[in-house]
């Protein structure tokens, strides 16, 4: 993914601007061509487990480099990705003056002014192999007889998916075969039929249907969201739109996943306390952790030394609030808020019962495993808005509390009725300026220089490396 990141930005695809119909067809274009090296590289980079000898197991990291890896990557786009990645996956763009190609099966449940369907003959359409006996892998035994015939399809399938294909025309519909001088193709039956005659009609020029009328502005569908891709349109509106409207994969680097695995095992950790009514003994958080823990690109070498680091933060947890695992009211917690524009979800680490040794009384406690404070606003706004729609559900929400695991140290949120007014009123400006697709870019250095879209993006400060 950096590579070709590095190969779009060298030929200047940071230049093209997305408003304009064309580039946005290419950026989306360009952006489903990422998701075919994700996904292969999601395969290909994945650690695993592997039994050894004596019953042990050794974590062992995926391919990542090497003429074999390169070729796997040139057999999955030749034979594999080439026909399974034909959607355009880009922005929504129903006004778009573009052609769309789709097959049939890929049509379905859409609906276009205009409709062309080549090529009707009969050894295409219906196809020459629908209803032929085929060779399976599977033994005949695993299927009925009456499920091989329709599995295998026949005429009456045939018309069916040619009722499909006709029906997605809205003002006109374009039916054509072709001759050849040398071997003359006949006409596909289904058109003989449609037009009861075997002499079909030529075209010298093709009909065009009459001016539409205007038709009523349709309103705007509401969006669903979750608070993270809401922060992230938040924090950049134009990194946003590369990355969930456009669909440009993220870069995969080995710690990736470490974060989300320490919630994961603190889960299990306070589920486990809830489960037993005692906290977990040092060699159960070992034990839960051996279970849980998974960071999916790391290597052999850097795997070791990413789950001690994890022991450590659990155990310090674990030692220095010891008391927050006796009062447990839930974990990870899901929360939703109904807005005019659309719908917030999220999700609450964990929540405590009896705050401040008050019966029902609760507190949200959201954990972060990075060093710094320069992301504590943001966390900040997070707490204060599950606090809001806990409160909505009619939940005695106290407190709430952002909690640093690398120095394991809690800071208490303010959640007032004014905290979180303020930050409901800020999450309905952010819904609907993404409704309004408002994409706003915020170019800014310490923004930028780690964004791993900076290479694609129009906006960002330039600096020497730019140009390598």
């Amino acid at each position: 993914i950096r590579d070709y990141y590095d190969f779009l930005h060298f030929l200047k695809v940071h230049e093209l601007a997305p408003d304009d119909a064309l580039a946005n067809s290419r950026l989306g274009a360009l952006a489903r061509f990422s998701n075919i090296l994700a996904d292969f590289e999601n395969v290909t980079r994945r650690g695993r487990w592997v039994a050894k000898e004596g019953g042990t197991t050794e974590f062992t990291g995926g391919t990542d480099r090497g003429a074999m890896y390169f070729e796997r990557l040139a057999n999955y786009i030749l034979h594999y990705a080439r026909d399974s990645y034909e959607d355009f996956e880009g922005e929504a763009t129903p006004d778009l003056d573009a052609v769309d190609i789709l097959t049939v099966h890929q049509s379905k449940g859409l609906e276009w002014p205009v409709v062309f369907l080549p090529s009707l003959t009969d050894q295409r359409f219906p196809s020459r192999n629908a209803g032929r006996p085929r060779e399976w892998i599977l033994s005949e035994t695993a299927f009925s007889p009456r499920a091989r015939q329709r599995y295998e399809g026949g005429e009456d399938d045939e018309r069916r998916i040619f009722y499909v294909a006709l029906t997605r025309a809205r003002d006109a519909l374009y039916l054509s075969h072709f001759r050849r001088q040398t071997n003359r193709a006949r006409a596909s039956r289904f058109l003989v039929d449609l037009f009861n005659s075997t002499a079909l009609p030529d075209c010298d020029d093709l009909p065009l249907p009459p001016s539409p009328a205007a038709e009523k502005v349709a309103e705007k569908p509401k969006i669903a969201i979750s608070f993270s891709d809401l922060s992230d349109f938040d924090e950049c509106g134009f990194r946003f739109r590369l990355s969930n409207s456009f669909g440009f994969e993220t870069q995969l680097v080995s710690e990736l996943g470490y974060g989300r695995a320490i919630h994961h095992v603190l889960r299990h950790v306070a589920d486990t306390a809830r489960a037993t009514g005692h906290v977990p003994t040092p060699a159960e958080v070992e034990a839960l952790l051996d279970a849980e823990f998974y960071i999916p690109f790391a290597n052999r070498v850097n795997f070791p030394n990413l789950r001690q680091m994890a022991l450590k933060l659990v155990r310090k947890y674990v030692t220095a609030y010891a008391s927050d695992l006796q009062r447990i009211w839930a974990t990870e917690r899901s929360f939703e808020m109904h807005l005019a524009d659309g719908t917030l979800s999220g999700r609450a680490d964990v929540i405590l019962d009896r705050h401040a040794g008050q019966p029902d009384a609760l507190a949200i406690v959201d954990y972060k495993t990075t060093k710094g404070h320069d992301q504590d606003a943001i966390f900040a706004f997070q707490l204060a808005v599950y606090a809001a729609a806990g409160r909505a559900e009619g939940l005695d929400v106290q407190a709430a509390y952002l909690h640093h695991l690398e120095e394991s140290a809690r800071t208490e949120v303010p959640v007032a009725p004014k905290d979180t007014v303020q930050a409901v009123a800020k999450v309905e400006g952010l819904v609907r300026d993404l409704r309004d697709a408002r994409f706003i870019p915020k170019p800014e250095k310490k923004r930028c220089d780690p964004c791993e879209y900076r290479r694609l993006c129009r906006h960002a400060p330039t600096s020497p490396w730019d140009e390598d």
